[in-house]
């Protein structure tokens, strides 16, 4: 099994694919963030995005991670880092970056 930030986490390439869903410059709501998955894909994909969490620990984790997206849109070997471990942040616990 793979190590994810949250219970039910999902693959930042499906997430990615749904986003699309939305027009380019749309917004995607998530009103269950959790860690971000689909606010970094949403991000990544050019589109807007609403999250709502209430568990603070997840939305530090969802921070970094939208953020870093935001940063790297087209980061290939990162957006590949985070399919292969959901763990990281592209190659850090994501622990150990919000230290």
């Amino acid at each position: 099994p793979r190590a994810r930030e949250h219970l039910t986490q999902k693959p930042l390439d499906v997430m990615r694919a749904l986003t699309r869903i939305v027009p380019e410059g749309g917004t995607v709501l998530d009103p269950f963030m959790g860690s971000g998955t689909t606010g970094a894909a949403a991000v990544m994909e050019g589109r807007r995005f609403v999250g709502v969490e209430m568990v603070e620990e997840h939305v530090k984790i969802a921070r970094a991670r939208i953020g870093w997206a935001a940063l790297h849109p087209l980061d290939r070997a990162a957006k590949q880092a985070e399919d292969d471990g959901q763990a990281s942040l592209f190659g850090k616990p994501v622990a150990e970056v919000l230290k």
